[in-house]
């Protein structure tokens, strides 16, 4: 009994499943992304149902002549939305109005729960519980990374995060900077901070060519060393572009290091993820006699 070669019909079908499954895989990073957008506009909203209503008149607005009364509403809301995100963009980092602190390695912050809370379940129970200090809303953070709880606060107010800092931080590193912002990501519930952070660290390693940099191994441990096997969103960006470049990278003695310590990095930079494909496709007849 011997196993039956492959017509090309056979190839094809099999090619075409695979091209369907890259196909499912990229609808359902769209309808995750979609998700996340949808997120994000909810938490708005709920910011802004929560702030006083002085805070929230609706600015002076030029619509423009011959708009229809539906795209004049949507002129209006797209207005409204770009001032109100412009302007608790201007109360980051700023005293006024705001009703706690966060102290980072000695360093206060001062924030509004009605900002933090209201995106963030983590800051919600934080702000309940026995790990704020006193009646003045005191949340501490001394371990980790400073210059990157300051960066998830920034992009609580600002949807963004700097490379710039304006504190006495030691800063991180290009290559570890998005992956602490992920792994505090995680932590805070933020799954839009998630997807943002694998974005640039993606687009620096790919675009700025980063994965060059001797400091690309440590980005590796780095992203291994705060993900779960489950969580595939950082993972997969390192391991795609070492495959894409495995030669030159194979020339490099500190990254033929990293894959001989082995762990999750090696086996899945050696084995890639199996499509969802049979090996063989269905046959009426298996043997040859």
């Amino acid at each position: 009994m011997t196993k039956q070669k492959r017509t090309p019909e056979d190839e094809a079908e099999i090619r075409r499943r695979r091209a369907q499954s890259q196909k499912d895989k990229a609808r359902n990073q769209q309808q995750k992304e979609e998700e996340i957008i949808h997120r994000l506009a909810d938490r708005i909203t709920r910011v802004i149902q929560r702030l006083p209503p002085s805070a929230t008149k609706p600015s002076s607005l030029i619509v423009p002549v011959g708009c229809s009364s539906i795209s004049s509403q949507a002129l209006i809301m797209e207005a409204r939305s770009k001032k109100f995100m412009h302007d608790i963009a201007q109360v980051f980092d700023d005293a006024k109005y705001s009703d706690a602190k966060i102290v980072i390695h000695g360093v206060v912050l001062p924030v509004h729960k009605s900002v933090i809370c209201t995106q963030s379940e983590y800051f919600q129970k934080a702000f309940q519980s026995a790990f704020v200090e006193g009646d003045l809303g005191i949340l501490t953070f001394n371990e980790g990374s400073g210059a990157a709880y300051w960066r998830v606060f920034e992009y609580l107010y600002t949807v963004r995060y700097s490379d710039h800092l304006p504190k006495d931080f030691v800063n991180d590193s290009p290559l570890l900077k998005d992956p602490r912002m992920y792994s505090l990501a995680d932590m805070f519930f933020l799954d839009d901070l998630k997807a943002l952070s694998a974005l640039k660290l993606k687009e620096k390693l790919q675009l700025e060519h980063l994965w060059t940099s001797d400091s690309f191994p440590d980005c590796v441990r780095e992203v291994y060393s705060c993900t779960p096997n489950s969580d595939r969103g950082m993972r997969s960006a390192v391991v795609e572009v070492a495959r894409a470049h495995t030669y030159q990278l194979g020339q490099k003695a500190m990254f033929r290091g990293l894959v001989g310590e082995g762990g999750d990095f090696a086996v899945d930079f050696i084995f890639p993820e199996p499509l969802d494909v049979p090996d063989d496709p269905p046959h009426t007849d298996q043997t040859e006699w």
